[in-house]
């Protein structure tokens, strides 16, 4: 019975972790990009409107609603330095590594809805 129950929990942690994108967000950090184990590269693909809730879940991790693109960015603000890739390629060129945990926000395709809905929660966190 107990582990029965204990199997249930984590089936409902790991769906809360999915669905939220919390479990996008701990995979990227996890596993991309470390230079020196303090910096972080994520790569975002399509940001989109709050009300495009089923296209999100279609094509997850490919699109991420605004909302839990503004939870993800307002986390990396409190841990992390957010940098702009210019400043990334700065330091890589000069052999030196981050002073402290740093993340790079890339966007692969260029998408419209990149502008329209996370430019301006990249201004409101004042990310670069």
């Amino acid at each position: 019975m107990k582990a029965k129950l204990k199997r249930i929990i984590k089936f409902l942690i790991s769906i809360i972790m999915y669905y939220s994108g919390m479990l996008y967000l701990y995979s990227r950090l996890k596993t991309h990009g470390t230079y020196e184990r303090k910096l972080k590269i994520l790569m975002y693909h399509s940001v989109l409107n709050d009300n495009d809730k089923l296209r999100a879940e279609l094509q997850p991790g490919m699109c991420v609603l605004q909302s839990t693109f503004e939870k993800q960015v307002r986390y990396l603000s409190k841990k992390y330095e957010v940098i702009s890739i210019e400043k990334l390629f700065e330091m890589v060129s000069q052999k030196r590594a981050p002073d402290k945990s740093t993340a790079v926000i890339t966007f692969d395709d260029g998408w419209r809805d990149n502008y329209d809905y996370a430019f301006p929660v990249l201004m409101k966190c004042n990310c670069p």
